[in-house]
């Protein structure tokens, strides 16, 4: 494939005189659960968003274009329309100005704004189409070409209308799903299975289950799980006493988003996502997400592809651009994974007249995960340089320059937005547009594949200026430069976890209805993070008192003792359940620990609010069958939690996450967790200073050291003495050195190995 030698407007991409920085993108970084998104962000937050690439002032041949003048060029443009249409555009223009003088920036547009103008366009676009099919030969042309623009305009306007109705989605979103963005999980599950044998002694009842749920890690990394099991349970019932064993199989699916924001935006128009969740907060938002969001995607995608020819097109008709609203793909998993998990149950139950309850289960199970990442050629570059030399397509010249490159992608982003634009204005066929779009991607493909080869060629220097403007332009246009049918790596890491779980249960109910509970989970983890592998010991502590049960025996003695028997109180709690959110309230204690060196070690503790739903019934039928029918959630709100101070596994694993590529934002989320568990740390930091070889922190740190080069050993050292300095002078200055140095130990340990050894555990498909 060779590219064009020649650099269209060489001058605007790398001037030779520095220009004033300007705006090309603005997004908000704080979260949606702290602050809504401002539309008309202050010039402290702008300037947080300059590009570093000089660019050229903008041209002054033309005034700028507000929406105002946008929409009375076509207003004139219409003066030989029929009456009645004349009248009704002129009715929805002096609505739009009404509507938009304060905002004459579409970008800046709330929705009525922009509904407003989208109404406009598209009458225009009416307008113009019955000129043109009604109208003279000489003009039929030119008002085909209005009523083109007029639609394009049409398509912007109502992305920009879908596109304020998803951000609310997405606030609300993130704010009702806060507890778990904090740290808690939610969940919920519906059971289903048919019962054979003799009701009451002994069954066998064959079943299914569908779980979701929604959990965060001490990263806060959010995990969206959905799983579907199938399994077969026995059951033995006497007059006091019951048990029950079964065999079961699931499958379940992982998706992971970098943050609550990212979720957020990625799922905010999924029905299933909203009704998995707060009911209540789904019919408030009912009427976004049942309006013009189901139709985004594709109304985004058509904004996207048409901005550039629709700019075209307005130079020539003498019109700037108004500065339209640029889109970007929604937010997708950084990683997906899927497995499967085998286990067995058993159980037993005694009943103490009524009073009090005896439980105990046990559960061995076997779960096999496959994670898995789909990347393009640019993003296997990123994650794994090496064996994106490997795949790299054999399309490129070797005489072929940045600039060169800069000037084929412009190129064909302009060519592209004309070409699929133009499909879509001349209404080809389906067949047709699928084949241009797949020249269009097959294009971007060799674009990618060329900016790789100089990567790796290293004819374009990390961050150098030419790496930022193409990455600029991979990032703008990604939409036609890196859509998602170009992600044909699949880089994949398997894992395994046997477990082994026991639970003991006591529960009474005596006027008031309390349960306590005491788990006890063994697993042996097998990750591709050599700090997450190992055997873990988890122990539970967990206390609920059932609120609609006790609730039921209140109303059943107060009844009592007004001289009423025989009433069942079912209806009357059944009525006030309403009111409740949740059957059980109560509060449970976590504790991880790791097994080291033969030794538990404490590496995290929790308290956590916890909420739960659990509903079982039992329908008979004509038949020997009977139908088990069960539904279930809970809700985990934390409390606090304390991180251990005896090992470095748990913090490892994180400091990958979050400083391993060194972004700022990342490093300012470490320092802010730093800072949150100062106390955590700083007793770490004291061990560190204290401990003899040993100890098993110091092991580790040895370990640590081993594992980093020659060069940059001195930090593991310079952590001992600062943890030394800290602990002798046990200020704000010197325990925040001794943190510093805890970090730049991370650093270089990522650096030197971890990162690698973490990667090795990956293959791409």
């Amino acid at each position: 494939m060779k590219l064009s030698s020649a650099v269209q407007n060489k001058q605007a991409l790398f001037p030779s005189d520095p220009a004033a920085p300007r705006l090309l993108s603005f997004t908000r970084m704080d979260s949606y659960h702290d602050e809504a998104p401002s539309l008309n962000p202050s010039p402290q937050d702008l300037t947080q968003h300059l590009q570093g690439v000089q660019a050229a002032p903008a041209s002054q041949d033309r005034p700028p274009t507000t929406v105002g003048t946008l929409s009375h060029h076509f207003l004139e443009k219409l003066a030989d329309s029929p009456p009645a249409r004349r009248a009704t555009q002129q009715k929805l223009y002096r609505q739009l100005l009404s509507r938009t003088s304060g905002a004459p920036d579409p970008a800046s547009l709330g929705k009525k704004e922009a509904q407003a103008c989208y109404e406009y366009f598209k009458a225009a676009q009416q307008s113009f189409d019955e000129l043109a099919r009604t109208g003279a030969e000489p003009q039929r042309q030119e008002h085909e070409e209005q009523r083109d623009l007029c639609r394009m305009l049409k398509w912007q306007f109502r992305a920009s209308r879908d596109q304020r109705s998803k951000t609310v989605l997405d606030q609300a979103l993130a704010k009702s799903r806060a507890t778990v963005a904090e740290g808690g999980s939610l969940g919920n599950q519906t059971r289903l299975g048919v019962g054979m044998g003799v009701p009451g002694m002994a069954s066998i009842v064959p079943g299914m289950e569908l779980s979701t749920g929604l959990s965060t890690t001490q990263g806060r990394i959010i995990r969206d799980t959905t799983s579907v099991s199938a399994g077969v349970t026995a059951k033995l019932s006497a007059r006091v006493a019951s048990a029950q064993a079964g065999v079961s199989v699931e499958k379940s699916t992982v998706r992971k988003y970098g943050d609550i924001d990212a979720y957020a935006n990625a799922r905010s128009r999924s029905k299933w996502t909203w009704w998995n969740g707060s009911k209540r907060d789904m019919l408030t938002q009912s009427r976004n997400l049942f309006a013009s969001c189901n139709h985004y995607k594709r109304n985004i995608r058509l904004a996207a592809q048409s901005q550039l020819y629709l700019e075209k097109k307005l130079r020539e008709n003498g019109l700037a651009s108004p500065g339209f609203e640029r889109h970007s793909p929604k937010a997708q998993p950084f990683q997906i994974e899927r497995g499967t998990r085998v286990a067995l149950t058993g159980s037993a139950e005694f009943d103490g007249l009524g009073v009090v309850t005896l439980g105990a289960t046990v559960k061995a199970d076997i779960l096999h995960t496959t994670k898995n990442q789909a990347m393009d050629i640019i993003g296997l570059h990123d994650s794994y340089p090496e064996l994106a030399r490997t795949r790299l397509d054999k399309t490129h010249s070797d005489n072929t320059t940045a600039q060169q490159l800069i000037s084929a992608i412009d190129e064909h982003v302009a060519n592209s937005s004309e070409q699929l634009t133009s499909a879509v204005l001349r209404n080809l066929d389906s067949r047709k547009r699928k084949e241009l779009t797949e020249a269009v991607d097959s294009r971007s493909r060799e674009l990618a594949n060329h900016y790789i080869h100089l990567k790796i060629s290293n004819d374009i220097a990390e961050r150098s200026e030419e790496d930022r403007a193409i990455r600029q332009q991979f990032t703008e246009h990604a939409l036609l430069l890196r859509p998602d049918s170009l992600k044909i790596h699949t880089a994949k890491a398997d894992t395994e976890t046997r477990s082994i779980t026991t639970e003991a249960k006591l529960k009474v109910a005596a006027g008031a209805s309390a349960q306590t509970s005491v788990k006890l989970s063994l697993s042996s983890v097998k990750d591709d993070d050599p700090h997450l592998s190992g055997t873990y010991l988890d122990l539970t502590l967990n206390g609920q008192f059932n609120s609609l049960e006790s609730l039921q025996n209140l109303v059943s003695s107060g009844l009592s003792r007004l001289g009423v028997n025989g009433f069942d109180p079912a209806p009357i709690v059944a009525l006030i359940a309403g009111t409740v959110v949740y059957q059980q309230h109560g509060v449970s204690a976590t504790f991880s620990l790791k097994i080291k060196e033969g030794k538990p070690v404490l590496l995290l503790s929790q308290k956590l609010l916890t909420q739960t739903d659990n509903v079982n019934r039992t329908i008979d039928t004509p038949t020997p069958l009977t139908v088990e029918v069960g539904l279930g959630g809970h809700l985990h709100s934390l409390l606090e939690e304390q991180l251990g101070s005896q090992s470095l596994d748990l913090l490892l694993p994180l400091a990958l996450g979050k400083l391993g590529n060194r972004a700022q934002a990342d490093i300012d989320w470490w320092d802010g967790y730093v800072h949150k568990h100062a106390n955590a740390f700083d007793k770490l930091l004291d061990n560190i200073a204290n401990g003899g070889e040993k100890t098993l922190i110091v092991q580790e740190l040895a370990e640590i050291r081993r594992r980093i080069s020659p060069p940059g050993r001195h930090v593991v050292d310079s952590l001992f003495q600062a943890a030394r300095a800290a602990r002798d002078t046990p200020d704000e200055h010197h325990l925040q050195q001794a943190r510093e140095a805890l970090k730049e130990v991370f650093f270089a340990y990522i650096d030197d190995y971890y990162d690698a050894e973490v990667k090795s555990a990956w293959r791409v498909e």
